[in-house]
């Protein structure tokens, strides 16, 4: 991360902050006490029970409304906050939507964060938008020269708070139900209800314990097969990676085009390994969904579908790796394997990845360019990225720490 003074002077902030839907956590409301503490206006907008449990009052404003009226609304508040800058977390929800399109007509700074490209330790922090979103360059040249620009630190290590993770997202949860009295109208941007994935969650924590095993004997076995092997780590149905920043409007959609493509044009030998995202909520049947499609194309006997396994394993054994926009995406390549790309990713450079249509990937894949991905690692982390995470006692202290000179100093990027 660059290096920049974080005791910004109070005198000489002139912004007004508003804050969005923000992530399940203390973390957006820690941050915008420090941007008060700096001398900056601060606000925030309330959507549902869970914006307002976390934001505790702190110059809140409450959206009870029904969505048609919201442009409206946000208009009359950038205009009496005299807003300078929004901050929001993930750029794809349709409140933030509205929101950018009304911020760049009013020549509004937007700040998107996001869970870290570069992951444990990181959280991202860009201005404008992330992902498919962001402005971050794909030209080499322009990558090698931010990267020779950028002073970085040794991040501190805090890890991913997964257990702290869900407990907030319970709590968010518990308590938009709490109060949807007083937000009768909010509707989640998810494609799931959220009790609806509680439940399928409980089903599945049940299963894991029989699932493991299974997984790591599946990892053994693939260890010892002599034909190539393919990796397809799958992500979660919900993500807008795959709803908005790739061509698959579902995760299925996307797995029967990848078997597909397997088919016409891997080694006939060849074997495709799919595996489950951690995360998944088990809405979905994965395995009964591959098995069909798999039979479609009449390669049921070359792919293998796992719930579970170690990651780094599994890449050790493969030939390449096919994602649509995970950031497993990176850890392939930090590893030297070949990356065909399905989506819009923040690594999707020539010299790095492969993209649909160029079947050497499948007959003779090359190795990335490791300088370019030293110098995308450097650059991301110089500039996009702040140590952190949202989660944990110390995360949260770093992240709000490392974000506050980003936003109250910006410097273009």
């Amino acid at each position: 991360m660059v290096r920049e003074d974080p005791n910004t002077d109070r005198q000489h902030c002139r912004r007004s902050f508003l804050f969005l839907q923000t992530i399940a956590s203390p973390f957006f409301l820690r941050l915008g006490q420090r941007l008060a503490d700096n001398g900056c206006a601060v606000s925030k907008i309330n959507f549902n029970g869970g914006d307002h449990f976390f934001w505790n009052g702190f110059h809140e404003i409450n959206f009870t409304d029904k969505p048609a009226q919201f442009q409206g609304f946000l208009e009359q508040t950038l205009d009496q906050k005299q807003v300078t800058d929004i901050v929001l977390f993930g750029d794809c929800r349709p409140w933030h939507q509205k929101a950018i399109s009304l911020a760049k007509s009013k020549g509004i700074s937007i700040w998107v964060f996001e869970e870290g490209y570069i992951r444990p330790h990181w959280i991202t922090l860009e201005q404008g938008g992330v992902n498919g979103h962001s402005s971050f360059p794909k030209q080499a040249d322009i990558i090698h020269a931010l990267a020779d620009k950028a002073v970085l630190e040794a991040p501190e290590p805090v890890g991913g708070g997964l257990w702290q993770r869900i407990f907030y997202d319970f709590v968010y949860n518990f308590m938009n139900l709490l109060m949807i009295w007083k937000f009768p109208h909010h509707r989640t941007h998810r494609p799931y209800t959220v009790w609806a994935e509680y439940a399928t969650w409980t089903k599945r924590l049940v299963t894991l314990s029989w699932l493991k095993p299974r997984a790591e004997k599946a990892v053994r076995e693939i260890a010892d097969m002599a034909a190539p092997c393919y990796l397809f780590p799958l992500q979660l149905d919900s993500d807008s990676q795959v709803r908005v920043h790739s061509p698959y409007g579902t995760m299925p959609d996307a797995i029967r085009t990848v078997l597909k493509t397997f088919a016409s044009e891997a080694p006939k030998d060849a074997v495709l390994i799919i595996k489950n995202h951690p995360l998944d909520n088990g809405m979905i049947n994965y395995g009964k969904l591959i098995r069909a499609f798999a039979a479609e194309q009449a390669i049921k006997d070359r792919v293998r579908f796992i719930d579970g396994g170690d990651l780094n394993a599994l890449l050790a054994h493969c030939r390449g790796v096919i994602t649509i926009n995970s950031t497993v995406g990176m850890t392939a390549l930090d590893k030297k394997v070949p990356v065909l790309l399905l989506g819009d990713a923040i690594y999707n450079i020539p010299g790095l990845v492969y993209r649909s249509g160029q079947t050497e990937f499948w007959t003779d894949p090359k190795s990335p360019d490791l300088s370019l991905l030293d110098a995308l690692r450097t650059s991301l982390l110089g500039y996009c990225h702040a140590n952190g995470n949202f989660y944990t006692r110390t995360g949260m202290e770093l992240a709000v720490t490392h974000s506050l000179p980003r936003l109250t100093q910006p410097t273009g990027l």
